[in-house]
């Protein structure tokens, strides 16, 4: 096992995930994105970690029709189809718990289609009816 497999820069461990309200939100965040910088306060986040987390889902899952989708859909919701700016979305706290059970399932598994996974026939539903 290589390093970087040792150290990824997004947790792929955690089996659920919920929260109900923006602390407990942002706990989720810091807890998927390894966001474990002491020195800020509870309403900042280790910036360079969290870019590190985005862009490694963004290089794995890019060349995916089905997370492409997906991003292109949340972009829409900012007038915009840039796809990382999709993916920054997905994250937000509408999205996050199916964004997340669906890219951890995928990026452990990539070979495995999500086509019909229940998270994103969800999130495609939410994408489309807002």
């Amino acid at each position: 096992m290589n390093q970087m497999t040792n150290h990824l820069p997004f947790n792929l461990r955690i089996e659920s995930l919920s929260y109900e309200n923006d602390d407990e939100y942002r706990a989720a965040v810091k807890l998927i994105c390894f966001l474990c910088n002491n020195d800020l306060p509870d309403d900042d986040y280790d910036t360079e970690q969290m870019t590190k987390a985005l862009d490694y889902i963004w290089e794995n899952t890019r060349n995916n029709s089905t997370f492409m989708e997906l991003y292109t859909l949340a972009a829409s919701q900012m007038m915009t189809e840039e796809a990382t700016i999709g993916l920054a979305i997905l994250f937000s706290y509408d999205y996050l718990k199916e964004f997340y059970l669906l890219c951890s399932k995928f990026l452990s598994s990539p070979a495995e289609s999500c086509d019909d996974h229940p998270c994103y026939l969800s999130l495609k539903t939410k994408l489309t009816t807002k």
